[in-house]
Protein backbone atom coordinates (compact mmCIF):
# COMPACT_ATOMS: atom_id res chain seq x y z
CA UNK A 1 0.00 0.00 0.00
CA UNK A 2 1.47 3.32 -0.78
CA UNK A 3 0.26 6.42 0.62
CA UNK A 4 1.62 10.06 1.26
CA UNK A 5 1.23 12.25 4.04
CA UNK A 6 2.83 15.78 4.56
CA UNK A 7 3.50 17.33 8.14
CA UNK A 8 5.14 20.07 9.00
CA UNK A 9 8.85 20.27 11.43
CA UNK A 10 8.49 22.64 14.58
CA UNK A 11 5.64 25.29 14.34
CA UNK A 12 4.30 26.41 11.03
CA UNK A 13 4.29 29.94 12.34
CA UNK A 14 6.42 30.84 15.25
CA UNK A 15 7.01 34.07 16.89
CA UNK A 16 11.21 34.39 18.60
CA UNK A 17 11.43 37.06 20.66
CA UNK A 18 15.32 38.57 21.59
CA UNK A 19 15.19 41.57 23.94
CA UNK A 20 18.99 42.73 24.34
CA UNK A 21 19.16 43.74 27.68
CA UNK A 22 21.50 47.01 28.89
CA UNK A 23 25.18 45.59 30.86
CA UNK A 24 26.09 48.61 32.61
CA UNK A 25 26.35 52.15 30.68
CA UNK A 26 25.12 50.36 27.61
CA UNK A 27 22.02 50.99 25.86
CA UNK A 28 20.38 47.92 23.80
CA UNK A 29 22.23 49.19 20.44
CA UNK A 30 25.80 48.76 21.32
CA UNK A 31 24.61 45.33 22.51
CA UNK A 32 23.64 44.35 19.33
CA UNK A 33 26.81 46.40 18.25
CA UNK A 34 29.01 44.25 20.01
CA UNK A 35 27.30 41.27 19.08
CA UNK A 36 28.29 41.86 15.35
CA UNK A 37 31.48 42.88 15.87
CA UNK A 38 32.41 39.36 17.99
CA UNK A 39 30.69 37.35 14.91
CA UNK A 40 33.13 39.53 12.75
CA UNK A 41 36.24 38.61 14.51
CA UNK A 42 35.35 35.16 13.88
CA UNK A 43 35.25 35.51 10.95
CA UNK A 44 38.40 37.33 10.99
CA UNK A 45 40.42 34.47 12.58
CA UNK A 46 38.88 31.71 9.95
CA UNK A 47 36.29 30.30 12.67
CA UNK A 48 32.95 31.80 10.92
CA UNK A 49 30.81 28.79 12.03
CA UNK A 50 28.96 29.84 14.63
CA UNK A 51 28.34 26.54 16.89
CA UNK A 52 24.93 26.77 19.50
CA UNK A 53 24.16 23.31 19.45
CA UNK A 54 24.47 21.80 23.27
CA UNK A 55 24.58 25.78 24.87
CA UNK A 56 22.55 28.57 24.89
CA UNK A 57 25.47 31.15 23.70
CA UNK A 58 27.14 31.41 20.37
CA UNK A 59 30.54 29.90 19.89
CA UNK A 60 32.82 29.03 18.16
CA UNK A 61 34.58 25.20 17.40
CA UNK A 62 37.63 26.70 19.57
CA UNK A 63 35.98 27.96 22.45
CA UNK A 64 33.39 25.77 23.00
CA UNK A 65 33.47 23.85 26.35
CA UNK A 66 31.77 20.67 24.99
CA UNK A 67 33.63 18.11 21.99
CA UNK A 68 31.71 19.52 18.95
CA UNK A 69 32.71 18.39 15.15
CA UNK A 70 31.39 20.55 12.37
CA UNK A 71 30.85 18.76 8.59
CA UNK A 72 30.58 21.73 6.49
CA UNK A 73 29.19 21.18 2.85
CA UNK A 74 32.32 21.19 1.13
CA UNK A 75 33.62 18.79 3.52
CA UNK A 76 30.93 16.01 2.68
CA UNK A 77 31.50 16.79 -1.07
CA UNK A 78 35.16 16.44 -1.04
CA UNK A 79 34.96 12.87 1.38
CA UNK A 80 32.37 11.81 -1.87
CA UNK A 81 29.35 11.55 0.18
CA UNK A 82 25.89 11.72 -1.72
CA UNK A 83 23.49 12.07 1.51
CA UNK A 84 23.06 12.95 4.76
CA UNK A 85 22.64 9.75 5.49
CA UNK A 86 26.25 8.54 4.60
CA UNK A 87 27.72 11.86 6.36
CA UNK A 88 26.19 10.74 9.68
CA UNK A 89 26.72 7.41 10.09
CA UNK A 90 30.35 7.57 8.64
CA UNK A 91 32.84 5.90 11.15
CA UNK A 92 34.27 9.73 11.39
CA UNK A 93 31.27 10.44 13.48
CA UNK A 94 30.69 7.06 14.88
CA UNK A 95 33.55 6.01 15.74
CA UNK A 96 33.23 3.22 13.77
CA UNK A 97 30.36 1.54 15.59
CA UNK A 98 27.46 -0.69 13.73
CA UNK A 99 24.74 1.74 12.65
CA UNK A 100 21.02 0.29 11.74
CA UNK A 101 21.17 1.13 7.75
CA UNK A 102 20.46 -0.43 4.65
CA UNK A 103 21.87 -4.21 5.21
CA UNK A 104 20.19 -4.70 8.10
CA UNK A 105 17.19 -5.85 5.63
CA UNK A 106 16.60 -9.55 7.55
CA UNK A 107 16.07 -8.47 11.04
CA UNK A 108 13.33 -6.96 12.53
CA UNK A 109 14.75 -3.50 13.94
CA UNK A 110 12.39 -0.60 15.04
CA UNK A 111 11.35 1.50 11.55
CA UNK A 112 10.82 -1.21 10.11
CA UNK A 113 13.85 -2.93 7.27
CA UNK A 114 15.48 0.13 5.17
CA UNK A 115 15.35 2.25 8.14
CA UNK A 116 18.82 4.46 8.91
CA UNK A 117 19.44 5.80 12.44
CA UNK A 118 22.66 6.84 14.26
CA UNK A 119 23.46 5.73 17.68
CA UNK A 120 26.42 8.00 18.57
CA UNK A 121 28.66 6.03 21.51
CA UNK A 122 26.63 2.73 21.22
CA UNK A 123 24.14 4.22 23.28
CA UNK A 124 21.12 3.58 21.03
CA UNK A 125 19.47 5.59 18.40
CA UNK A 126 17.00 6.46 20.77
CA UNK A 127 19.50 8.11 23.07
CA UNK A 128 20.95 10.47 20.01
CA UNK A 129 18.85 13.58 19.28
CA UNK A 130 18.22 14.52 15.97
CA UNK A 131 17.69 18.79 15.35
CA UNK A 132 16.75 20.27 11.79
CA UNK A 133 18.25 23.77 12.65
CA UNK A 134 17.76 23.38 15.97
CA UNK A 135 14.16 22.22 16.23
CA UNK A 136 13.50 18.12 16.71
CA UNK A 137 12.14 15.86 14.08
CA UNK A 138 9.14 13.75 14.93
CA UNK A 139 10.30 10.23 15.24
CA UNK A 140 9.62 7.50 13.14
CA UNK A 141 8.15 3.98 13.36
CA UNK A 142 5.68 1.37 11.11
CA UNK A 143 2.32 0.48 12.45
CA UNK A 144 1.83 1.90 15.54
CA UNK A 145 5.65 1.79 16.67
CA UNK A 146 7.48 4.70 17.54
CA UNK A 147 11.24 4.51 16.82
CA UNK A 148 14.03 6.68 16.62
CA UNK A 149 14.45 9.69 13.27
CA UNK A 150 14.91 7.71 10.17
CA UNK A 151 17.92 9.64 8.24
CA UNK A 152 16.49 8.79 4.99
CA UNK A 153 14.29 11.93 5.94
CA UNK A 154 17.16 14.58 5.95
CA UNK A 155 17.68 16.95 2.90
CA UNK A 156 21.17 17.11 1.72
CA UNK A 157 21.41 19.65 -1.37
CA UNK A 158 20.19 22.65 0.99
CA UNK A 159 22.55 21.27 4.46
CA UNK A 160 24.71 24.63 4.74
CA UNK A 161 26.87 22.39 7.77
CA UNK A 162 25.90 19.52 10.68
CA UNK A 163 27.06 20.18 14.10
CA UNK A 164 27.82 17.17 16.37
CA UNK A 165 28.24 17.28 19.96
CA UNK A 166 29.58 13.90 21.14
CA UNK A 167 28.53 14.54 24.84
CA UNK A 168 25.50 14.24 27.10
CA UNK A 169 23.08 17.09 26.92
CA UNK A 170 20.40 15.75 28.86
CA UNK A 171 20.30 19.20 30.93
CA UNK A 172 19.39 21.10 27.79
CA UNK A 173 17.14 18.61 25.52
CA UNK A 174 16.37 16.00 27.76
CA UNK A 175 16.64 12.46 27.66
CA UNK A 176 16.99 11.73 23.85
CA UNK A 177 20.02 13.51 24.06
CA UNK A 178 21.75 11.59 26.80
CA UNK A 179 24.57 10.23 23.34
CA UNK A 180 24.56 13.15 21.92
CA UNK A 181 23.28 15.99 19.54
CA UNK A 182 23.33 16.18 15.58
CA UNK A 183 22.15 19.43 14.66
CA UNK A 184 21.61 19.76 10.91
CA UNK A 185 22.06 24.03 9.91
CA UNK A 186 20.12 24.62 6.23
CA UNK A 187 21.14 27.45 4.01
CA UNK A 188 18.96 30.36 4.92
CA UNK A 189 20.59 33.06 2.35
CA UNK A 190 20.09 31.13 -1.05
CA UNK A 191 19.61 32.87 -4.07
CA UNK A 192 19.08 31.71 -7.75
CA UNK A 193 18.56 28.46 -9.02
CA UNK A 194 21.27 25.94 -8.66
CA UNK A 195 21.13 22.10 -10.02
CA UNK A 196 22.92 19.41 -8.76
CA UNK A 197 23.96 15.53 -9.73
CA UNK A 198 25.92 12.83 -8.96
CA UNK A 199 26.50 9.00 -9.47
CA UNK A 200 28.35 6.68 -7.98
CA UNK A 201 29.40 3.17 -10.06
CA UNK A 202 31.86 0.36 -8.54
CA UNK A 203 34.01 -1.35 -10.45
CA UNK A 204 31.69 -4.52 -9.78
CA UNK A 205 28.29 -2.46 -11.28
CA UNK A 206 26.27 -3.24 -8.44
CA UNK A 207 25.22 -0.91 -5.82
CA UNK A 208 25.19 2.19 -8.49
CA UNK A 209 24.27 5.39 -6.07
CA UNK A 210 22.37 8.41 -7.81
CA UNK A 211 21.41 11.96 -6.18
CA UNK A 212 19.78 14.60 -8.46
CA UNK A 213 18.49 17.72 -6.83
CA UNK A 214 17.05 21.32 -7.33
CA UNK A 215 17.84 24.51 -4.89
CA UNK A 216 16.34 27.98 -5.17
CA UNK A 217 15.73 30.76 -2.88
CA UNK A 218 15.37 34.61 -2.48
CA UNK A 219 17.14 36.78 0.27
CA UNK A 220 16.51 40.51 0.86
CA UNK A 221 17.01 42.45 4.03
CA UNK A 222 14.43 41.17 5.73
CA UNK A 223 13.48 38.62 3.82
CA UNK A 224 14.44 35.26 3.04
CA UNK A 225 12.62 32.15 1.28
CA UNK A 226 14.39 28.69 -0.05
CA UNK A 227 13.54 25.50 -0.95
CA UNK A 228 15.06 21.80 -2.14
CA UNK A 229 13.50 18.87 -3.99
CA UNK A 230 15.89 16.10 -4.17
CA UNK A 231 16.00 12.12 -5.35
CA UNK A 232 17.71 9.70 -3.95
CA UNK A 233 18.42 6.47 -5.19
CA UNK A 234 20.82 3.24 -4.68
CA UNK A 235 20.46 -0.24 -6.94
CA UNK A 236 20.84 -3.70 -4.93
CA UNK A 237 23.87 -5.13 -4.00
CA UNK A 238 23.05 -9.09 -3.83
CA UNK A 239 25.94 -11.42 -1.92
CA UNK A 240 26.45 -13.14 -5.53
CA UNK A 241 27.81 -9.74 -6.74
CA UNK A 242 30.87 -9.45 -4.20
CA UNK A 243 33.09 -12.74 -4.25
CA UNK A 244 34.24 -11.98 -0.49
CA UNK A 245 30.29 -12.42 0.38
CA UNK A 246 29.12 -15.51 -1.70
CA UNK A 247 31.34 -17.96 -0.10
CA UNK A 248 31.90 -17.39 3.18
CA UNK A 249 34.09 -20.39 5.13
CA UNK A 250 34.44 -21.29 8.53
CA UNK A 251 38.00 -21.10 8.02
CA UNK A 252 40.05 -23.19 10.87
CA UNK A 253 42.77 -25.27 11.12
CA UNK A 254 43.51 -29.07 11.71
CA UNK A 255 45.93 -28.40 14.26
CA UNK A 256 47.75 -25.66 15.73
CA UNK A 257 50.70 -26.32 13.01
CA UNK A 258 48.36 -26.36 9.89
CA UNK A 259 47.54 -23.63 7.62
CA UNK A 260 44.21 -21.85 8.54
CA UNK A 261 41.69 -23.47 6.22
CA UNK A 262 42.92 -26.94 7.21
CA UNK A 263 40.10 -27.56 9.59
CA UNK A 264 37.42 -26.81 7.34
CA UNK A 265 34.63 -29.56 5.48
CA UNK A 266 35.07 -30.01 2.15
CA UNK A 267 32.50 -30.25 -0.26
CA UNK A 268 32.71 -34.14 -1.86
CA UNK A 269 31.45 -32.75 -4.82
CA UNK A 270 34.21 -30.16 -5.59
CA UNK A 271 37.12 -30.79 -2.76
CA UNK A 272 36.45 -26.94 -1.57
CA UNK A 273 35.45 -26.11 1.63
CA UNK A 274 31.92 -25.94 2.02
CA UNK A 275 30.40 -22.26 1.35
CA UNK A 276 27.89 -20.24 3.57
CA UNK A 277 26.87 -17.37 1.73
CA UNK A 278 24.74 -15.99 4.27
CA UNK A 279 27.03 -15.91 7.47
CA UNK A 280 29.35 -18.48 8.94
CA UNK A 281 26.95 -20.85 11.08
CA UNK A 282 29.35 -22.83 12.89
CA UNK A 283 29.92 -26.83 12.84
CA UNK A 284 26.44 -27.33 12.88
CA UNK A 285 26.01 -26.07 9.41
CA UNK A 286 22.51 -25.81 7.93
CA UNK A 287 20.04 -28.05 6.04
CA UNK A 288 19.14 -27.29 2.75
CA UNK A 289 16.50 -29.45 0.54
CA UNK A 290 16.57 -32.60 2.60
CA UNK A 291 14.03 -34.48 4.36
CA UNK A 292 14.75 -35.24 8.57
CA UNK A 293 13.00 -38.52 9.92
CA UNK A 294 13.87 -40.39 13.07
CA UNK A 295 17.53 -42.38 12.68
CA UNK A 296 17.66 -45.14 10.35
CA UNK A 297 20.58 -47.91 10.48
CA UNK A 298 22.07 -49.31 7.52
CA UNK A 299 21.25 -46.14 5.53
CA UNK A 300 23.45 -45.51 2.52
CA UNK A 301 25.80 -42.67 2.55
CA UNK A 302 26.09 -40.27 -0.56
CA UNK A 303 29.87 -38.82 -1.50
CA UNK A 304 32.12 -38.56 0.93
CA UNK A 305 30.09 -40.20 3.78
CA UNK A 306 30.21 -43.93 5.07
CA UNK A 307 29.23 -46.56 2.57
CA UNK A 308 26.58 -47.92 5.44
CA UNK A 309 25.42 -45.94 8.36
CA UNK A 310 22.90 -44.15 10.76
CA UNK A 311 21.22 -40.93 9.06
CA UNK A 312 18.15 -38.82 10.11
CA UNK A 313 19.00 -36.75 6.65
CA UNK A 314 17.70 -37.72 3.67
CA UNK A 315 17.86 -36.68 -0.52
CA UNK A 316 16.54 -38.24 -3.31
CA UNK A 317 19.53 -40.63 -5.14
CA UNK A 318 17.38 -43.46 -7.22
CA UNK A 319 21.02 -45.62 -6.88
CA UNK A 320 20.94 -45.63 -3.36
CA UNK A 321 20.74 -49.13 -1.76
CA UNK A 322 20.60 -49.73 1.71
CA UNK A 323 17.57 -49.45 4.48
CA UNK A 324 15.95 -46.94 2.71
CA UNK A 325 16.03 -47.30 -1.43
CA UNK A 326 16.04 -44.61 -3.04
CA UNK A 327 17.14 -42.17 -0.47
CA UNK A 328 21.13 -41.09 0.58
CA UNK A 329 21.84 -40.02 3.79
CA UNK A 330 23.55 -36.64 4.30
CA UNK A 331 24.91 -36.96 7.49
CA UNK A 332 26.00 -38.93 9.52
CA UNK A 333 28.43 -39.41 13.22
CA UNK A 334 31.94 -38.33 13.95
CA UNK A 335 33.51 -36.51 11.28
CA UNK A 336 31.03 -36.68 8.15
CA UNK A 337 28.26 -34.89 11.11
CA UNK A 338 28.58 -32.58 7.80
CA UNK A 339 30.52 -33.64 5.23
CA UNK A 340 28.08 -33.77 2.46
CA UNK A 341 24.79 -32.07 3.94
CA UNK A 342 23.66 -29.64 2.09
CA UNK A 343 24.80 -26.20 3.40
CA UNK A 344 24.66 -24.06 0.19
CA UNK A 345 21.58 -23.20 -1.97
CA UNK A 346 21.75 -20.96 -5.39
CA UNK A 347 18.63 -18.70 -3.93
CA UNK A 348 21.40 -17.45 -1.16
CA UNK A 349 23.27 -15.75 -3.87
CA UNK A 350 19.64 -13.49 -4.38
CA UNK A 351 19.54 -12.03 -0.86
CA UNK A 352 20.65 -8.63 -0.55
CA UNK A 353 24.01 -7.51 1.03
CA UNK A 354 22.40 -3.97 1.03
CA UNK A 355 19.34 -3.85 -0.36
CA UNK A 356 17.83 -0.80 -2.58
CA UNK A 357 16.45 2.29 -2.07
CA UNK A 358 14.71 5.30 -3.20
CA UNK A 359 14.34 8.49 -1.36
CA UNK A 360 12.32 11.74 -2.64
CA UNK A 361 12.77 14.82 -0.28
CA UNK A 362 11.16 18.05 -0.20
CA UNK A 363 12.26 21.11 1.82
CA UNK A 364 11.19 24.26 2.53
CA UNK A 365 11.93 27.62 4.67
CA UNK A 366 11.01 31.16 4.83
CA UNK A 367 11.50 33.54 7.81
CA UNK A 368 10.57 37.56 7.77
CA UNK A 369 12.26 39.77 10.48
CA UNK A 370 9.55 42.30 11.93
CA UNK A 371 12.24 44.70 13.17
CA UNK A 372 10.35 44.89 15.86
CA UNK A 373 9.57 43.53 19.49
CA UNK A 374 13.52 42.59 20.35
CA UNK A 375 14.20 41.67 17.10
CA UNK A 376 11.43 39.04 16.92
CA UNK A 377 11.23 36.90 13.35
CA UNK A 378 8.51 35.27 12.17
CA UNK A 379 9.40 31.96 10.32
CA UNK A 380 8.16 29.09 8.49
CA UNK A 381 9.56 25.26 8.02
CA UNK A 382 8.07 22.47 5.94
CA UNK A 383 9.36 19.06 5.28
CA UNK A 384 8.23 16.14 2.90
CA UNK A 385 9.96 12.93 2.93
CA UNK A 386 9.18 9.56 1.21
CA UNK A 387 10.97 6.14 1.43
CA UNK A 388 10.92 3.21 -0.85
CA UNK A 389 12.33 0.30 0.12
CA UNK A 390 12.73 -3.04 -0.89
CA UNK A 391 14.46 -6.36 1.20
CA UNK A 392 15.22 -9.71 -0.58
CA UNK A 393 16.35 -12.08 1.55
CA UNK A 394 16.62 -16.58 2.06
CA UNK A 395 14.28 -18.11 4.69
CA UNK A 396 13.86 -21.75 5.37
CA UNK A 397 10.89 -23.70 5.19
CA UNK A 398 10.14 -26.76 7.85
CA UNK A 399 6.83 -28.60 6.70
CA UNK A 400 5.89 -31.46 9.12
CA UNK A 401 3.91 -34.23 8.09
CA UNK A 402 2.28 -36.57 10.54
CA UNK A 403 2.94 -39.68 10.46
CA UNK A 404 0.74 -41.81 7.93
CA UNK A 405 0.15 -39.21 5.81
CA UNK A 406 -0.10 -40.24 2.33
CA UNK A 407 2.16 -37.57 1.32
CA UNK A 408 5.23 -39.31 3.00
CA UNK A 409 6.80 -41.71 0.37
CA UNK A 410 6.90 -45.31 1.53
CA UNK A 411 10.17 -45.60 2.10
CA UNK A 412 9.99 -43.22 4.93
CA UNK A 413 7.56 -44.71 6.35
CA UNK A 414 9.26 -46.31 9.09
CA UNK A 415 9.98 -42.15 10.80
CA UNK A 416 8.43 -41.78 14.26
CA UNK A 417 9.21 -38.83 16.00
CA UNK A 418 7.61 -36.67 18.87
CA UNK A 419 4.28 -34.66 17.22
CA UNK A 420 4.89 -30.88 16.99
CA UNK A 421 2.14 -27.99 16.73
CA UNK A 422 1.04 -29.28 13.35
CA UNK A 423 0.70 -32.33 14.20
CA UNK A 424 -1.69 -31.66 16.50
CA UNK A 425 -2.65 -35.45 18.23
CA UNK A 426 -0.46 -37.43 16.30
CA UNK A 427 3.24 -38.07 16.38
CA UNK A 428 5.94 -36.12 13.52
CA UNK A 429 6.49 -38.52 10.53
CA UNK A 430 9.19 -36.78 8.02
CA UNK A 431 10.00 -33.14 8.32
CA UNK A 432 10.69 -31.63 5.25
CA UNK A 433 13.35 -28.67 4.81
CA UNK A 434 13.61 -26.34 2.15
CA UNK A 435 14.53 -22.75 1.02
CA UNK A 436 13.24 -20.29 -1.17
CA UNK A 437 13.81 -16.21 -2.01
CA UNK A 438 11.49 -13.96 -0.82
CA UNK A 439 11.10 -10.29 -1.20
CA UNK A 440 9.48 -7.32 1.01
CA UNK A 441 8.69 -4.21 0.20
CA UNK A 442 8.38 -0.93 2.26
CA UNK A 443 6.64 1.80 0.76
CA UNK A 444 5.97 4.57 3.01
CA UNK A 445 6.07 8.16 4.27
CA UNK A 446 8.12 8.88 7.49
CA UNK A 447 6.06 11.01 9.80
CA UNK A 448 7.42 14.56 10.49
Amino acid sequence: MKKSRLMVTGSIIGLAMFTALPAYAQDAGSSDEQEAADDEEMAEEGNATILVTGSRVRRDTFNSASPIQVITRDDSTKAGFNSTTEVLQDTGVTGGARQIDNTFGGYVVDGGPGVNTLSLRGLGATRTLILLNGRRLGPSGTRGAVGATDLNVLPGAIVDRIEILKDGASSIYGSDAVAGVVNIITEKKANGLTLEGGVSVPEVGAGVTQRISVVGGYTSDRFNISASVEMYRRSILRLGDREFASCQTEYLRSAPDQPWGSGDYLDPRTGQPKCYPSGATGLNGVTVNTIGTSTRAGGAGGPGNAAIGSFNRWRPNSAAAGSVPGWEGVNGGGATALGNRDTFSPFLLREALISPVTNYTGFLQASYDLQALGNAEIYADGLYARRESKQTGMRQLALDYYRGSPLIPAELAFSNLAGTVLTPGRNLGVRVFTGNTYLRVDTADNPL
